[in-house]
Order: structure tokens, then sequence, then C-alpha cells
């Protein structure tokens, strides 16, 4: 459990130890996140035609709510005759003996495991609960573990304040799009944009409004690209889009779109409805649609901090 910080290998490593170390036919592990949804779910002992069956994560009440809310063990000798047989989601496989136990960290549940259908049809044993509540105990510290290094990692990639990308993940992402682009004659073009006088918005509204304008933004550029688009937070004010698989045209239709959509609706901030322009630059690899050649005229781009030198300029006189 501790060998491996991916949190997805460390749930399905936890539910098919469960499962062999109990001798259940079936083992199941629902993980919550922090507002105690379901963020994961894994099994072991399904086939898959039964794991697609389950679908989706059980739900929270019967014996299963039980696990969650209660946070102590159950051990059921027949499950058929529990008036808390409820829960389960549809298609589960039949089933009569039944252990959960709480996934418990720093004092607040975070899963659940429960196993179903001890071999040679036996129930399940204390020495099989006391085993599963030793076990889920190393796995809350193999959990948080996992989710701890995926946070350092996503906040290593993204911008604290917008949510983008930062720069620095932008430029790797980019640099790989643009060397494929480059490698089988695809259309590939950037945008960079920058908030027209927001020093003026700094000076007069303060840096939290600043911040509330920021965030503002990235939710719009959000809304308004592709989901294979690439927004980041490039610096201070200034923004990045790449548009893979875009020519020219198409990318100067997105920036105006990005544009409009600025400056239509004002932003609602604690010092009220600020109007924000935006003002920005296309840079683009020309591609010819057919022959796949260079279009007369257009400048060379031989790398990605060319194609993005052309979208900064191009942003500078725009401003």
């Amino acid at each position: 459990l501790t060998s491996d910080l991916r949190l997805d290998v460390v749930m399905q490593t936890l539910a098919e130890t469960a499962r062999r170390l109990t001798g259940a036919r079936y083992a199941a592990l629902l993980v919550l996140d922090a507002d105690g949804q379901p963020a994961g779910f894994h099994t072991a002992g399904l086939s898959e035609e039964e794991r697609r069956g389950i679908g989706a994560p059980p739900q929270g009440h019967g014996l299963l709510g039980a696990l969650l809310k209660e946070a102590v063990p159950v051990r059921v000798a027949d499950i058929g005759r529990d008036p808390r047989a409820a829960g389960f989601p549809s298609h589960h496989p039949p089933m009569k003996t039944f252990m959960g136990v709480p996934i418990i960290a720093r004092g607040r549940v975070i899963g659940s495991l429960y196993l179903t259908e001890k071999a040679d049809a036996q129930q399940f044993t204390a020495e099989d609960e006391n085993l599963m509540v030793g076990l889920a105990s190393d796995a809350a510290i193999a959990i948080e573990n996992a989710r701890l290094f995926e946070e350092v990692q996503r906040l290593a990639i993204t911008d604290g304040l917008t949510g983008l990308i930062n720069r620095r993940h932008f430029l790797e992402l980019a640099g790989r799009e643009f060397e494929r682009a480059s490698r089988y004659g695809r259309p590939l073009s950037a945008i960079m944009l920058d908030i027209d006088r927001f020093k003026r918005v700094n000076d007069t509204h303060g840096h939290a409004v600043g911040d509330e304008v920021l965030q503002a933004l990235a939710a719009r550029f959000r809304e308004n690209v592709r989901d294979i688009d690439l927004p980041a937070r490039y610096g201070g004010e200034e923004f990045a889009v790449l548009l893979p698989e875009v020519g020219w045209d198409s990318a100067r239709v997105a920036a105006e779109r990005l544009r409009q959509s600025v400056a239509e609706t004002p932003i609602e901030t604690a010092a009220g409805a600020l109007s924000v322009t935006i003002s920005l630059g296309v840079g683009a690899i020309h591609v010819g649609a057919i022959h796949e050649l260079p279009v007369p005229g257009a400048p060379d781009c031989p790398d990605l901090p060319t194609l993005l030198r052309l979208a900064d300029e191009a942003l500078y006189a725009a401003k």
C-alpha cells in the first residue's frame, strides 16, 4: 500500500489484498472526497461483465451507509435477513455473507471497504474483522499520502489564483503539440492576450479586486475554448491559449470570440461591476489545407518560441 503514490493503484491494491487475506469472493473499496461524495470505486474478484453491471458507486444508505455514518465495522451472516440490506448498486452479484469496515483518517471517514461471500460458504470471523480494521488503518495513511502527492503535483503545474495551468507547464505541453504539428504537417495556433489598463484596476480598487478580475477572466476563457485547447496564465495579467488543429483564420475567430466574451459582459467584483477589455494577438503555423505547403508570404515559424513571439508581437500591436 505504501509502495506507490498513485491513488488509483493504492485503491486497487487495497481491494485485491483484502479479498485475498479474507478468502472473499468479492471486495469493493469506496473512497470519498473532501465533501463526502464518491471519488473512486474499485473492485476485486468480479468479471468485467459483472463490474460493468454494477456501474455507479454504491449509495450511502443501508449497510453501506452505516459504514460511512456510524464508522464501525459490520459483519452479517445472512444479508437476506438483515433489514439494512439496501444501498447496493443495481445488478450487484448475489451474496449472503458480508463484512465491511470504514476507512478513517484523522477522525474523518474517507471511505469504506466491504467484502462478500467468504470461501466455502463460511462466515466472516472476528479475526477477519480485526485483520480488515488493521488493513483499513494502514490504507487510510496510504490514501492520504497519495492524495497529498496528487495535490503537490497539481500545485506544481497550476496557477494558484486562476486554476489555469501555469507558464512552465504550458510551455511543456505546448512544446509537445508544436513537435507533433511540425512532424505531421498539422495546423497549430497560439493566442496571447492581455488585460487592458489592468494597473488602473489595481490602483483604483485594490489588488483583491484585481484578483477577482483575473479569476473571472480565467473562467470565461475556459468557457470559450475547446476541451483540447490549452489556456494558461502566462504571467501577471497576460494569458496564453494554444489551439491544436486550428489554422490562422479559425484562430482569429476564436480570439475575437474571447475578446467579445470579456468586452460584452461586465465582471462582478466586491467593488461592483467593472467593464474590462482585453487585447489579443494570434500566431500560427501556416500550413496549406491540402498540400501542407507554407502559405505564401507567411512568416517562418521554426519553433515554439517563434510562434509565441509572433502572437506576442501581434498582441502589442493590438494594444
